[in-house]
């Protein structure tokens, strides 16, 4: 914890104002990318790893009990929301973007292609995470605040998941 503690207090200061236009910026700008480059996803995911068998995705059954259904709805939307948003920005951000060799605008671009090549269960859109992720992880790279990431992060997860989930919970 001593080292999560030690990332969070060498964070510069950013004024409120650019803090929330640097969110909302990078908030619209991802669920943007998500949604023009989607048929580009799909294609990819077609063409390039139809042979990922469906079980690798993180899918859910529709066939659920209701009850069971929505305390497993609520597990996921904590730790996919929010949880694992914050570790991952905690590790990404946080500790690897400062070490980058880069020292210019390459050293967000490289974090972000790790970043999005972690994502491992969906590599059809990495290149679709890394248009939506850039900016937001260039402002982190240019104001040295993490919470420029956090914050959209976790937003952007919540809006993903809940649309995801919808019609499991609300369609039975």
């Amino acid at each position: 914890f001593r080292s999560v503690r030690l990332i969070f207090q060498s964070q510069n200061c950013v004024f409120f104002r650019t803090s929330l236009i640097t969110i909302i910026f990078s908030l619209f700008w991802a669920i943007g990318a998500f949604i023009i480059l989607r048929p580009i996803g799909e294609f990819i995911h077609e063409a390039v790893f139809s042979w990922i068998p469906p079980w690798f995705t993180p899918m859910l059954d529709p066939q659920l009990p209701n009850k069971w259904m929505l305390k497993f709805t609520w597990f996921l939307l904590i730790t996919f929301s929010i949880v694992m948003p914050l570790s991952e920005e905690i590790y990404f951000r946080g500790f690897l973007l400062p070490r980058e060799k880069y020292k210019d605008w390459r050293a967000p671009l490289v974090n972000t292609v790790l970043f999005c090549a972690y994502h491992i269960w969906s590599p059809w859109l990495i290149l679709t995470r890394v248009i939506a992720t850039f900016p937001m992880y260039y402002f982190v790279w240019k104001y040295r605040n993490i919470s420029l990431s956090i914050i959209p992060h976790i937003l952007l997860n919540l809006v993903g998941d809940v649309i995801l989930m919808y019609p499991l919970i609300f369609n039975q």
